[in-house]
């Protein structure tokens, strides 16, 4: 099943049409928050649409972010089936908008190396709260992002005495599989969200819409 409300981004699934709804009416609205965010159009990149799929697959991840095309897994997504919880909209609202962030850190701008892996991930962190906060201020997403992530695991993980650099070298496949740790995506993310802080959101927000233009 697909709805096509939006010609320009469309959901696909095979017979979960409450989770294609809530998928299909919140995902342009992240998208939006972050064009204005960014000042970079989604179709600037060479788009016309974004498509989302959510097929079963036993994998690990909720989500993997392609260029034009985010897969969901169900399984890891909505794993309460029939429901509409609280935590379940949670869930899918935040995966959203970290796959849709990474349409721009991470496929419009790519690391040269997994060396640097943290950077898109940090961003994808980051925005995840960021634009959902836009779309839905009453859920204070930046305060969350300070209990959830920065205190609960950015603090937490690098306070192990087996803690690493952000930035660390890459030579083999196990080396890249392991760089997907909360140091990637929680430290990561923390320290964008201090950079954001300490030099005010404008700047912030200039300096990063000249990264972008600079790719």
């Amino acid at each position: 099943m697909t709805n096509d409300t939006n010609e320009n981004f469309r959901v696909w699934t095979t017979n979960i049409l409450s989770d294609l709804n809530y998928v299909q009416g919140i995902g342009p609205k992240l998208l939006e928050a972050l064009e204005n965010y960014t000042n970079f159009l989604y179709q600037a990149q060479g788009f016309k649409k974004l498509d989302s799929v959510l097929i079963e697959l036993p994998v690990k991840s909720a989500a993997m972010e392609n260029w034009g095309l985010i897969i969901f897994y169900q399984h890891s997504l909505f794993p309460e089936k029939n429901s509409n919880s609280i935590m379940r909209i949670d869930r899918v609202t935040k995966t959203l908008a970290h796959e849709i962030t990474h349409q721009w850190f991470g496929n419009l701008v790519t690391p040269d190396w997994w060396d640097y892996i943290w950077l898109k991930e940090g961003f994808a962190r980051y925005f995840e709260y960021a634009i959902t906060d836009q779309v839905h201020p009453s859920w204070r997403m930046m305060e969350r992002f300070v209990t959830e992530i920065v205190q609960s695991r950015a603090f937490l993980i690098d306070a192990n005495l087996d803690s690493h650099p952000m930035e660390q070298k890459r030579k083999s496949p196990d080396d890249v599989k392991n760089s997907f740790n909360s140091i990637t995506y929680a430290k990561s993310g923390s320290i964008i969200r201090m950079i954001s802080y300490i030099v005010g959101e404008e700047k912030f927000k200039t300096k990063l819409r000249n990264y972008l233009k600079t790719k």
